[in-house]
């Protein structure tokens, strides 16, 4: 699978998945890759950070409840994933200049967050390279020198092990 698929799939998984978590840990791991190299593609795709993706389009999806349905407000906010309807007023407020009562009785919300269309041709405009081939490169013979050490990611946070091992030149 290709780097467009894999978005594009996400981008279908989140839309069908908006009432349900969505963090980034299940989205990377649906691809078997680092959450770091997920958010690194998906950015590069979409243009926004994977996880305020998904949150503008669960803002979209309670704009749209509450102008096509009679549920409650705290209802559609736990329906999204919001622990309490104050959290979701405050972030609804932020993102739309109003309240969600105020978007339900003036009928007023703006749709601001439509689901990202990515498309081959709009990455290789914005980007020449990204989705080119890659390019065999014969170097001639060099030397690399190393210092073998071995840890893991949390005993280099609480050591700083990895540093100590460099040989610094005076």
């Amino acid at each position: 699978m290709n780097y467009f698929e894999m978005i594009d799939e996400t981008i279908e998984f989140i839309e069908d998945n908006l009432q349900n978590d969505i963090s980034l840990d299940t989205l990377a791991e649906r691809y078997y890759c680092s959450k770091f190299h997920f958010h690194r593609i998906f950015q590069s795709f979409a243009g926004k950070p994977v996880i305020q993706y998904v949150r503008e389009r669960k803002m979209e999806y309670s704009t749209s409840q509450l102008l096509n349905s009679k549920k409650k407000i705290g209802d559609i906010a736990f329906e999204i994933g919001f622990n309490s309807h104050a959290a979701f007023t405050r972030l609804f407020k932020t993102y739309y200049g109003i309240t969600p009562d105020e978007c339900r009785k003036y009928d007023v919300c703006i749709s601001k967050f439509a689901k990202a269309k990515i498309s081959k041709e709009k990455i290789i405009q914005s980007r020449p390279n990204f989705l080119s081939s890659p390019e065999i490169v014969e170097l001639d013979q060099f030397e690399v020198i190393g210092i073998e050490t071995r840890s893991t990611y949390d005993e280099n946070l609480k050591n700083n092990t990895i540093p100590e091992t460099c040989v610094q030149k005076e």
